[in-house]
C-alpha cells in the first residue's frame, strides 16, 4: 500500500470514528466544569449572605434575640368545657402569667368584664398593648360604637389580672396592699391615656385594625380600668358590700372577682 492511500485510510477513521467520540468526551467535560464553578459560586454566596444576615441582627438587637413564650396552662382532658378549664387553672394556683396566657387563648373570656355599653358596638381586646412605654395593661378593650357620629360614648377599659389566691381588704374595708397596688396602676393607666391619648389611639386602632373607624376623639371616649383579683368564696359579706360599694360608685375602676368571669362562661 502507498504511503499516500494508508495516510487517507488513516484521515477517513479519525474523522469517522474518534473525532465524534472525543468531541462527546469534550462538551461532557465542560458541562461538568461548568456545574463545580456554579456550584462553587453558590456556596460562596449563600455563605456571603449568611454573614450580612448574622451581621445585620447584632447591629439591630445587639444580642441574639430570645422568643419568650408564655408558660401555658394545659389541662389533661383537651374534651372539658372552658368553664371547667378555666376552673381547674384558679385552683391551682396559677401564676398570673399564666392566667393572661389562657385568657389571651380564649378572649372571650373578657365578656364576662363588666362594661358600659349603649348601642351598638365593635368590641376588640388587645393584650399588653402599651399605654405608654412604662404603662402595659395585660388586656384593654375597645368598645368603638358602629356609629361614631351617635351621641353614645366610646369605651376603652384597662384590665389586670391579680393573684385568685389574693385578699382583697384588710380591717374595716382598707384594701389589701396587692388590691391597692392594683388600684394605683389602673388610675395611672387611665392617666397616662388621658395624657398621651391621640398617640395611643392611634397606635390601638391600627393595631387592631378596626375598619369601622379611623379616629378616636378624647371628649366621646370613657376611659375605665378593671381589677380582676381574689375568689368570690373567700369574701366575707362585709367585702362583697364594699365592692358592691366602689363599683357603684361610678368611678373609672370596678373591682370583681374571677367567679364573675367563671359566671360568664357558665351562662354561654
Amino acid at each position: 500500500m502507498s504511503p499516500s492511500k494508508k495516510n487517507n485510510e488513516e484521515k477517513n477513521l479519525l474523522e469517522r470514528f474518534w473525532l465524534p467520540i472525543i468531541l462527546a468526551l469534550v462538551a461532557a467535560g465542560g458541562s461538568i466544569i461548568a456545574e463545580l464553578v456554579k456550584n462553587n459560586r453558590t456556596d460562596i454566596t449563600t455563605g456571603s449572605n449568611q454573614t450580612v444576615v448574622a451581621q445585620q441582627t447584632e447591629n439591630f438587637s445587639g444580642s441574639p434575640a430570645v422568643a419568650i413564650t408564655p408558660t401555658p396552662f394545659s389541662t389533661a382532658n383537651s374534651s372539658q368545657s372552658l368553664e371547667d378549664q378555666f376552673l381547674q387553672l384558679l385552683d391551682n394556683n396559677p401564676s398570673e402569667e399564666q392566667i393572661l396566657s389562657f385568657v389571651e387563648s380564649n378572649p372571650d373570656i373578657l365578656n364576662g368584664v363588666p362594661q358600659r355599653v349603649a348601642g351598638e358596638v365593635e368590641s376588640t381586646p388587645l393584650f399588653r398593648f402599651n399605654i405608654t412605654q412604662n404603662q402595659v395593661p395585660d388586656a384593654t378593650k375597645f368598645n368603638l360604637q358602629a356609629d361614631p357620629l351617635g351621641q353614645a360614648v366610646d369605651v376603652i377599659i384597662f384590665i389586670d389580672f391579680k393573684s385568685p389566691s389574693a385578699s382583697l381588704f384588710k380591717e374595716n374595708s382598707i384594701k389589701s396592699d396587692e388590691l391597692q397596688s392594683a388600684w394605683d396602676e389602673s388610675l395611672q393607666h387611665i392617666k397616662s391615656a388621658e395624657e398621651n391619648f391621640d398617640d395611643f389611639s392611634w397606635r390601638a386602632l391600627k393595631a387592631s385594625r378596626i375598619e369601622l373607624r379611623n379616629t378616636l376623639f378624647e371628649f366621646g371616649t370613657s376611659l375605665d380600668a378593671v381589677i380582676v383579683i381574689g375568689r368570690r368564696d373567700s369574701l366575707s359579706k362585709s367585702e362583697i358590700d364594699e365592692i358592691q360599694k366602689i363599683n357603684g360608685s361610678h368611678g373609672p375602676i370596678s373591682i370583681i372577682t374571677y367567679d364573675t368571669l367563671l359566671d360568664y362562661i357558665s351562662k354561654k
